[in-house]
């Protein structure tokens, strides 16, 4: 089945990926929104769907369940959709998270 946008995971996702899975998050969740990202799909309402402030031009972010959110860039020109990161709120921005 072809997509609107190739995927990329960035190894800082990969390894977040594997700490979620680790604490028992049903990946089969993230993998959902994933593919509807990939297919161009705008998301349900109750998935937050929101531009990051601050540090990210260009970063989105969405809560998969209330406390484990999924943070993506997609780059047109390529039309990639790059997965940044995955975790809980205190994952994520316990420290001040990083531009790509």
């Amino acid at each position: 089945m072809s997509t609107k946008y190739k995927l990329r995971i960035t190894g800082e996702c990969k390894q977040n990926m594997k700490l979620c899975k680790r604490r028992g998050l049903p990946m089969d969740e993230l993998w959902t929104v994933v593919g509807k990202l990939l297919n161009g799909e705008q998301l349900e309402e109750k998935y937050q769907v929101h531009v990051l402030t601050g540090g990210g031009k260009g970063q989105w972010e969405c809560h998969i369940q209330p406390d484990w959110l999924l943070v993506w860039e997609i780059r047109n020109q390529e039309l990639v959709l790059v997965l940044l990161n995955t975790g809980t709120h205190s994952d994520l921005f316990s420290k001040k998270y990083k531009k790509r």
